[in-house]
């Protein structure tokens, strides 16, 4: 997973999760633009644009800071207009400012519900209609709304109804527009924090510093968010993500190193559950008296909060004491198990296997291939039981490629029509993303590959991992006997694994080599006699991989990976950020117990 050369539009970026989300986009060396209003610290809101900014390139990432009120629409289309102007386009928006009063309507002043409604609801509808244009063009188009999944327990509405519809309004957002731009493959999501997160608000007014001591880092949700801005946008949409819950299902087994402190028990966020029967209790503070011309704040960058129990007064007593409420242990669901026709899928002990089940035509790849595939891929990077995956088919062959029966349609084409051109250009690339899964999938994934193994199966054995063949395996680039190209990844991934001059031959003749010959060009990595062996060998390589440390042998997956598209230093620098946060001085000291004295 790489957010490399991707641009990013946050809005309140210049601080907590804001900043968070950018620093961790930074890393990949993403392109963030900063639209936020704050452009002078203060003692209770360090950061500016250009402080943050200043952050995001030492990260390894390129900024741009605007200065922009997310309610005025004209700076809204200026700041996308020079998000556009420098970095020549728009990837992934991200919403996230926010302004928030926690009191019920009789102390709701009308221009404090306008600001909410104005900077939560409106400026992500406004937001997303200017950007819409350029993610339409993205080739992974992502908005991300921090907005909570809509609960209707009416006790979550009625002691702060005026915020509740506000923040309730990004979520119907997330809901309509992920609908309305599903045919553009523009994903929308909600993200949502567990547990509090220690952010300006929670330390000025939400509790102070023992609210603190019972949150969690703003880290926690840009991971989650940065899972999600590497999924599939045609596919990964539509959600209300809870961040802890996102990170379980990606395989993230240890949560504690997220916590201010983790031996506090951690206070839950709105929205979540059952609502507690009494709110916090929180500091009063007095509105911004820098007023825009219609009467509302104009320091939208800072939070307003006032916490009153339903139909009570406000409450200013700043010692109060936050109760913590233990975090429920149950989360929601991330990624349904669906049902596949064209292979079975299986999990046991952490391995997975994919077996292919149309023996009768050699494990041909046809349409119910191409639509469930990224489908399974997608199922066992987000269910985090699985650290390492093995493919193999029934019968007496591995996959003989893209079944026949597809190309009639493709022949028939008027390709004269530009509109039946870019059909079939997304047809191609929906089948390239389906391989390139496997490729970033967080576990490594073992092909064992036995008879034919030809054209586009070939194209998804060069994007595993490790590849095993018995003797009976033959390989082809067999497109060329079709008349076209190869275009699913032999021509950009054989090349990293064997050499160059062999994999054009193949591609431009159709020659077949067999598994002893591509044993010895390093196409494969063992070689067994019986498909009985080759599985069995296949197998037992990915429960050693499984029971390994999950993060340990993700990581290097994905600095393996970084490499290939980049040089050695950026390479080094990544993984040393990644070392950085796996590390485990505990999964250390076990695995130094297990070793046995050298002799």
């Amino acid at each position: 997973m790489t957010l490399k050369n991707k641009v990013l539009f946050i809005t309140g970026a210049s601080r907590g999760i804001g900043l968070a989300i950018a620093l961790k986009a930074a890393r990949d060396g993403a392109r963030v633009v900063i639209a936020a209003k704050t452009a002078t610290a203060n003692d209770k809101l360090p950061g500016t644009i250009f402080t943050a900014a200043e952050e995001i390139k030492a990260a390894g990432g390129e900024a741009l800071a605007v200065q922009c009120d997310v309610r005025d629409e004209e700076q809204i289309k200026a700041a996308i207009a020079k998000a556009v102007e420098t970095f020549g386009g728009i990837d992934i928006v991200v919403n996230n400012a926010g302004a928030i009063q926690l009191t019920g309507t009789e102390h709701t002043e009308m221009k404090r519900f306008d600001l909410m409604q104005a900077v939560n609801a409106r400026a992500v509808y406004m937001t997303v209609k200017h950007a819409l244009p350029y993610l339409k063009k993205s080739a992974n188009a992502h908005v991300l709304n921090l907005s909570p999944p809509l609960n209707l327990d009416p006790d979550w509405l009625a002691p702060h109804l005026a915020y509740t519809l506000s923040k309730y309004g990004m979520s119907l957002c997330t809901m309509g527009m992920a609908a309305e731009f599903k045919k553009a493959r523009i994903a929308v999501n909600s993200l949502w924090p567990e547990t509090a997160i220690d952010t300006s608000a929670i330390r000025n007014l939400l509790g102070g510093q023992e609210s603190v001591q019972a949150s969690r880092k703003p880290e926690i949700v840009a991971d989650a968010a940065y899972w999600i801005f590497n999924q599939p946008s045609d596919t990964c949409t539509g959600n209300f993500f809870i961040d802890s819950a996102v990170l379980t299902a990606a395989g993230e087994t240890d949560l504690t190193k997220y916590a201010i402190d983790p031996t506090a028990t951690l206070l839950p966020d709105f929205f979540l559950g059952k609502p507690p029967k009494s709110l916090p209790a929180v500091r009063a503070t007095t509105p911004t008296t820098d007023q825009t011309p219609g009467g509302s704040s104009a320091s939208t960058s800072a939070v307003t909060a006032v916490v009153t129990p339903a139909g009570g007064s406000s409450t200013a007593a700043a010692t109060d004491a936050i109760t913590p409420v233990a975090v429920p242990t149950t989360t929601p669901t991330v990624v349904s198990t669906p049902a596949y026709t064209a292979f079975k899928l299986d999990v046991s002990n952490h391995v997975a296997t994919l077996v292919f089940t149309n023996a009768k035509r050699s494990n041909a790849m046809g349409p119910a291939f191409w639509a469930e595939f990224p489908k399974a891929i997608k199922q066992l990077s987000s269910g985090g039981d699985t650290r390492a995956l093995v493919i193999y088919g029934e019968g007496d062959h591995f996959s003989a490629g893209i079944d026949l029966s597809m190309f009639g349609g493709i022949a028939r084409l008027d390709l004269t029509s530009a509109e039946t051109r870019a059909k079939l250009l997304q047809i191609i690339t929906d089948m390239q993303d389906a391989f390139t899964a496997v490729e970033r999938a967080p576990f490594p994934v073992i092909a064992a590959i036995h008879g034919a193994c030809l054209g586009a199966a070939l194209d998804l054995a060069a994007a595993c991992d490790v590849r095993y063949a018995n003797s009976t395996a033959t390989f082809a680039i067999e497109e060329i006997n079709l008349g076209i190209m190869p275009d699913l990844g032999s021509l950009q991934r054989l090349p990293l694994v064997m050499p160059a001059g062999l994999v054009r031959e193949m591609a431009f003749t159709g020659m077949r080599i067999d598994g002893q010959r591509a044993h010895s060009v390093g196409l494969v990595t063992a070689i067994h006699t019986l498909k009985d062996d080759l599985v069995k060998a296949a197998l037992q390589t990915a429960q050693v991989i499984a029971d390994k440390s999950q993060k340990a042998v993700a990581s290097s997956k994905k600095s393996l990976n970084y490499g290939l598209d980049h040089g050695v230093e950026e390479a080094l620098r990544l993984t040393a950020n990644l070392q950085v946060e796996v590390i485990d001085p505990a999964e250390i000291m076990g695995a130094m117990a297990k070793r046995k004295p050298a002799k």
